[in-house]
């Protein structure tokens, strides 16, 4: 019973100082390194500056700029959850340096369709 309880609270010390070493990627880094993180997923945190509420076409994704002090990515999705411009959020996705998302070309995007997008409160 006392191996139980120590190898319990081992794994539960290790598991929080996973929860809390997950970092954010600055936009600022992934753009000066965009090479490296090319391809990579990547999670940054922003400040969401436009937000095109419908788009083009019926099968068209929506692309978002989010912004952190001076730097700027684009974040693209076929679904986002209700957001206005000025929403602090932090996103996670696949990273491209170049490339296209659905049928436009983007230079410094973010692919969060299978990422996640959530919106914070600061």
């Amino acid at each position: 019973m006392k191996i139980k309880t120590i190898l319990l609270f081992v794994f539960t010390l290790m598991l929080s100082s996973i929860v809390q070493s997950a970092e954010f990627n600055s936009i600022k880094e992934v753009l000066k390194n965009r090479w490296d993180y090319d391809q990579q997923f990547v999670t940054v945190k922003g400040i969401v500056r436009m937000y095109d509420r419908e788009p083009l076409h019926r099968h068209d994704g929506f692309v978002v700029e989010l912004y952190d002090k001076e730097d700027m990515v684009n974040i693209f999705s076929f679904r986002f959850p209700k957001i206005c411009h000025g929403d602090s959020l932090v996103v996670t996705g696949r990273f491209y340096a170049e490339g296209t998302a659905d049928r436009s070309s983007l230079r410094n995007y973010i692919d969060v369709t299978r990422g996640s997008v959530k919106i914070i409160q600061e």
